[in-house]
């Protein structure tokens, strides 16, 4: 008994330094908010009672830069879209119609929605837990850096024209066209769950959480998320138990 339970110890160790990683990584992740302070006026806004809500979800491709036998490290782009509404944001509007001030109660009362594109860099740090012929567990961190982003951000009203022509205004910040600036960054620490159904191919589930060091949303400036995504790894590299180096099949 004590022979068989050493060499069933012995296959899983020499799995774990035997296991096989994805060459090429394609992901999909959607997070959650956890923690959100929003902008002082937007913060006087909630306490008063108005709804927001705010999402993200991002996709991805990375590609093994170095593989060892316990460790990887990869690199790729990403792209995030980031969502944000305060519902009812404005319910009237007081102007001047012939010398008399009018306050104009908005049918549908405007919502603030707003909308970001953009287009980054990633790279990610792997350390392989365990490893056998199913499923293999890996923790690790992951960072992005976003350069390229599109911005968009409106008034939306059902109510188009008021009693006297008043009309939706228009943001202070309205749209942002795409430019090379540095927008956000990321950092974020995942457990990754991988399944061996395929020699070439790998679908993986992937929970995270992260903050971010960097916004240029005033509405974001500080917050924190839980992350779910699904990826699909493709190619191998063969992890060599004799060595710390790796050849791809």
């Amino acid at each position: 008994m004590k022979i068989i339970l050493f060499y069933g110890v012995s296959l899983i160790y020499i799995s774990c330094f035997s296991q096989i990683e994805n060459i090429i990584k394609i992901g999909y992740q959607k997070n959650t908010e956890v923690f959100a302070p929003y902008a002082p006026n937007m913060e006087s806004y909630i306490q008063s009672g108005g709804k927001v809500a705010s999402s993200s979800w991002s996709i991805y491709a990375q590609c093994a830069v170095f593989n060892r036998k316990r460790w990887s490290l990869l690199a790729g782009i990403t792209f995030k879209k980031t969502n944000f509404i305060a519902e009812d944001r404005i319910t009237n509007s007081i102007y001047y119609n012939n010398g008399n001030m009018v306050n104009y109660i908005y049918k549908d009362p405007i919502d603030y929605v707003s909308k970001s594109n953009s287009f980054g860099i990633s790279a990610e740090f792997n350390y392989n837990l365990f490893a056998n012929k199913i499923i293999r567990g890996q923790i690790g961190i992951n960072s992005e850096l976003y350069f390229l982003e599109s911005f968009r951000a409106k008034y939306i009203s059902q109510d188009t024209k008021g009693q006297f022509g008043q009309t939706i205004p228009i943001p202070e910040v309205g749209t942002i066209p795409k430019m090379f600036i540095y927008s956000a960054s990321n950092i974020s620490f995942y457990y990754r769950t991988s399944l061996n159904i395929s020699p070439k191919i790998s679908p993986a589930f992937k929970l995270s959480i992260g903050t971010n060091m960097h916004s240029d949303w005033n509405q974001f400036s500080k917050y924190a998320w839980l992350g779910l995504g699904f990826e699909v790894g493709f190619g191998q590299f063969k992890k060599d138990k004799n060595s710390d180096s790796d050849a791809p099949l």
